[in-house]
């Protein structure tokens, strides 16, 4: 058994960023509430991502209504080509006008699918669920395309992570004596509890994520990771904490 002093930290956490450039319309959230992955939390105005969508849609529609007349001059160049009445350039013309029909509708699908992209883009979502904290921006502010400030920083406080650290001598010795039988690990796991600031005990037993497969060259010291569950949101990030790791008997 060995009590080691560690900080909580949410299991997962997601910086909010604009992936198309414009000015925020709406905020659809309320600060520190809970979101789902998935939900629109911010609505960058549309019009000019709209626009260059309709006219992506209009490039369709013309290559493949041009694509059917395009195919019925082949046909018919071929037909007079058999009977020798059309020259063979023209016929070479009528293939080429074909390709060059069917390669237009590709690009303008492609470039269709690019602004239905960008279009939905407008609409930012939630990369993960857990409580989103305050916007970082209003509405009216621009926002731009990979910008390093984010919208707003989300964090799943389903699973609390603690960090400790376990100097190098500890963690030989203890692997000495379970080696030697000295200490007993019949499940071949550690149980690790929680000791709050105040010095209550966290109600719910947590389990050791990993072990860092190298020690720390600077401060000598093994990291281990608890995952400790978090139902009723007792435990927040940052939370100063002691971690007592039961290895065995």
């Amino acid at each position: 058994r060995s009590e080691l002093s560690g900080r909580t930290s949410a299991s997962q956490v997601a910086e909010v960023r604009p992936q198309v450039t414009g000015i925020i319309k709406r905020r659809l959230f309320e600060e520190g509430s809970q979101v789902n992955e998935g939900d629109v939390l911010y609505e960058i105005d549309p019009s000019s991502y709209q626009s260059a969508y309709d006219g992506a849609l209009a490039a369709v529609v013309r290559a493949e209504a041009n694509l059917p007349t395009a195919q019925s001059k082949l046909k018919r160049a071929k037909n007079l080509t058999k009977q020798n009445v059309l020259p063979v350039q023209q016929l070479e013309e009528a293939e080429l006008a074909v390709a060059q029909t069917v390669a237009d509708l590709q690009v303008a699908k492609a470039q269709l699918a690019a602004a239905e992209v960008n279009l939905e883009r407008t609409r930012v979502r939630a990369p993960i669920s857990g409580r989103v904290g305050r916007s970082e921006l209003t509405v009216g502010t621009l926002v731009s395309a990979g910008q390093a400030q984010p919208l707003a920083t989300i964090r799943d406080l389903s699973t609390i992570n603690v960090d400790v650290n376990r100097s190098s001598s500890e963690y030989l010795e203890l692997k000495s004596k379970i080696d030697s039988g000295v200490i007993r690990n019949e499940d071949g796991h550690a149980k690790v509890t929680l000791l709050l600031d105040d010095g209550s005990v966290y109600p719910h037993e947590g389990k050791l994520a990993f072990s860092e497969v190298s020690i720390n060259e600077t401060t000598g010291t093994h990291t281990l990771r608890a995952e400790f569950p978090n139902p009723e949101g007792t435990l927040m990030p940052g939370m100063f904490v002691r971690a007592v790791l039961t290895v065995g008997v």
